[in-house]
């Protein structure tokens, strides 16, 4: 029994660890992100961790902006993180990721691009 429980500890943590998602995003100087207004305040790299469906590290430029941020999971888009807590949704910032593909905006404003890709 003993033998079991190991094998099916070793097993379980392997799963879970095998959910964890790193991800690094470098900003692309497209067409639509030169002419976003937000081109120039918006950080060069973006790193996500996220562990069991929680949002872990999100880091502009090295600055750790998690405690500001929370994961949605949404069928649509692979990843989509977004301000939490804003008391304005015109204050707000979202980030999405689909096939590898990140877009960094401000709602009712245009973004900036990203390449991403897992680590």
């Amino acid at each position: 029994m003993k033998k079991f429980l190991i094998i099916f500890f070793f097993l379980n943590s392997f799963l879970f660890a095998s959910n964890d998602l790193k991800i690094q995003c470098i900003k692309e100087y497209n067409e639509i992100t030169k002419e976003s207004p937000i081109k120039d305040s918006a950080p060069t790299s973006i790193e996500i961790l996220i562990k069991r469906n929680s949002l872990q590290v999100f880091a502009w430029d090295g600055q750790r902006l998690e405690m500001h941020f929370e994961y949605e999971d949404n069928d649509s888009i692979d990843i989509k993180i977004l301000s939490s807590g804003y008391s304005n949704i015109k204050n707000a910032v979202f980030f999405e990721i689909k096939n590898n593909n990140g877009y960094l905006y401000k709602y009712s404003q245009k973004g900036v691009y990203y390449k991403c890709e897992g680590l």
